[in-house]
């Protein structure tokens, strides 16, 4: 999928399902930063309370994080754009001209994910990265984890001293500049078979390490 690929999406959703038609809103709506806050306030919540369920049932507890495509751009524009509509003038846009265009909005998903691909193009894994993370991140019809989820399961798993199966870490350490794409995924967040024998493997070793762990505390008197 390219950005073409969305331009063409985006005109079948708006010329089809016109958002003002209330059974369709919900397949085109578009979420600001902040209605997605309770999104994610939600999910930690309910993985705080999956965790806890299963302690008190004495379920050994092993929790991963998310990996994702960094190279399938996101699905639909931002509520606010810079004067354009569609990705189209993104992805023939000059270098210059996108840099203007980040100047004036640097949360617009699509300029992210433009800036971040031509800097993987170029083999500058070091810019590129950070700038598809927040591509992501502000993508205004997430479908795909982002760093937001992914900090949030880091950081449960620190609370509950529980090992942490890290998928996504493992899956960038062996991906092209830190940047996975077709090499390791079969569209924006299924992993094809290559990628699934990593996350075995890095699930296998938390596994262990949590054994490993509560058969220490059953041997300390």
């Amino acid at each position: 999928m390219n950005l073409r690929t969305v331009q063409l999406a985006s005109r079948y959703y708006y010329t089809y399902f016109p958002p003002e038609q209330s059974e369709f809103v919900e397949l085109v709506r578009r979420y600001t930063p902040e209605e997605k806050e309770p999104f994610y306030h939600q999910f930690e919540k309910n993985l705080e309370e999956i965790i806890k369920l299963a302690e008190e049932r004495g379920v050994t507890v092993v929790i991963g994080t998310v990996a994702y495509c960094y190279l399938l751009p996101p699905l639909l524009p931002p509520l606010e754009t810079v004067g354009f509509d569609f990705p189209g003038q993104i992805e023939q846009a000059s270098d210059d001209m996108l840099a203007q265009w980040y100047e004036k909005d640097p949360h617009h998903a699509w300029i992210l994910y433009a800036l971040g691909k031509r800097a993987a193009l170029r083999g500058d894994g070091t810019t590129a990265k950070p700038l598809l993370e927040d591509a992501f991140l502000y993508d205004s019809r997430p479908h795909r984890a982002d760093s937001r989820i992914n900090a949030i399961i880091r950081d449960v798993a620190t609370r509950h001293a529980i090992p942490l199966a890290d998928v996504h870490g493992a899956i960038g350490a062996v991906a092209p500049l830190g940047i996975p794409g077709s090499e390791l995924f079969n569209d924006h967040c299924h992993l094809n078979e290559t990628g699934r024998d990593i996350l075995q493997e890095v699930f296998a070793a938390a596994i262990a390490q949590r054994l490993q762990q509560k058969g220490a505390q059953a041997n300390t008197p």
